[in-house]
């Protein structure tokens, strides 16, 4: 993508670099005519010119504009339709804005073949556009999709290094668990809360760890391929359903978290609930009581459910959240002026955060 994005003439002299192809040959300098990977920049450039293609071009194309601009990570389209027919008319109109800006999309995917037909073998992201193959799955924004079953799922491969394990091998392995919305925070957690044991230890970066440490590391490390088998649905909800939002939170001494789940009532009253998304955090160091962090927890609640409405774009019927802690619900009930510094600053930010149909209560039984 960054290869088909053109600087402007006057611009090029400041993507110099020189350059010679032995040591024999002068110095040469050469101007990048396009996007360079790995500056800073780089992805700002090239979204910023797909909103401007947006801009310029995206008027004809209803669906295609909005799209563009709301569903688009750097090179990669991920979004959908109601049917299939608004699917591939999607489809056509991308392709049509984005070949306006001189760009081509590939590696298309579905859970609907039939949204692929017309496309060419080159054109599609999956092995074969007449039939689905067995435990297929392309990856979406570095996790696993399965499109006949319309899951996701996670094939974590940690590559441990040779040897006892050691601060750095430790940390490079547990860098390797990507999960972006928190499907899996109950494993992850456990990887942050062993590599925060091992700050507290005077030893370098590769020097062995304590027995302790590896014997934690390795029933740790063993355990991370049976995540496997976890499936977890794509579309987590009901069509044409009423949307009501949960969102709990809760700590320990040793970490905290929320985790938000929608619940959809459809026409016919079938009822569905699905995880959307959690968010997990180890414990500061430094001590701090229960009540705090879970009022912290109830802040990283807040903070969580605000970016999943901001995402989802939909219609939500109310918004409950859940929390077993008596003294957050009390400070939440008041103005934060309060309380001292600690808890009104974080009083205020969830109260600036949530509105007047949301709902706090408890689940302590």
């Amino acid at each position: 993508m960054y290869q088909q994005v053109l600087f402007h003439p006057d611009d090029t002299l400041f993507q110099r670099i020189l350059w010679r192809f032995s040591q024999s040959d002068p110095i040469e300098i050469f101007e990048l005519m396009t996007v360079p990977y790995g500056l800073s920049p780089s992805s700002f450039l090239a979204t910023r010119t797909l909103q401007q293609l947006v801009n310029d071009e995206g008027s004809i194309y209803p669906l295609a504009g909005p799209n563009l601009v709301k569903n688009f990570y750097v090179d990669d389209f991920i979004g959908g339709a109601q049917t299939i027919e608004d699917a591939v008319q999607l489809r056509t109109e991308l392709n049509e804005l984005l070949k306006k800006g001189g760009f081509k999309l590939r590696k298309w995917t579905s859970n609907q073949l039939s949204v692929l037909s017309g496309l060419s073998s080159d054109e599609i992201g999956t092995q074969s556009s007449i039939k689905f193959e067995a435990n297929e799955t392309v990856k979406a924004l570095g996790i696993s999709w399965e499109s006949e079953s319309d899951n996701l799922h996670f094939d974590f491969k940690i590559h441990q290094h040779k040897g006892a394990p050691t601060k750095r091998s430790i940390l490079s392995a547990i860098s390797q668990l990507f999960d972006p919305l928190g499907l899996i925070s109950p494993i992850n957690i456990r990887g942050k809360m062993l590599m925060q044991r091992l700050w507290l230890l005077p030893c370098g970066w590769d020097d062995e760890v304590p027995d302790y440490i590896a014997n934690s590391w390795e029933e740790f490390a063993g355990q991370i391929p049976k995540v496997a088998y976890f499936r977890v649905s794509r579309y987590a909800l009901l069509p044409n359903s009423i949307i009501q939002l949960h969102t709990f939170s809760n700590a320990s001494e040793s970490a905290y978290g929320a985790c938000t789940y929608a619940r959809c009532v459809d026409s016919t009253g079938k009822i569905r609930v699905e995880l959307l998304a959690s968010k997990s955090r180890v414990a500061p160091l430094k001590k701090i009581s229960l009540p705090r962090l879970e009022l912290c927890a109830a802040d990283v609640a807040a903070k969580l459910h605000s970016r999943i409405v901001e995402a989802l774009q939909i219609s939500i019927a109310s918004s409950h959240f859940w929390s077993d802690s008596t003294a957050t619900l009390q400070w939440l009930r008041a103005p934060p002026n309060t309380w001292k510094t600690f808890v009104a600053n974080r009083v205020s930010e969830i109260q600036g955060s949530t509105t007047p149909w949301c709902v706090l209560e408890s689940h302590r039984r």
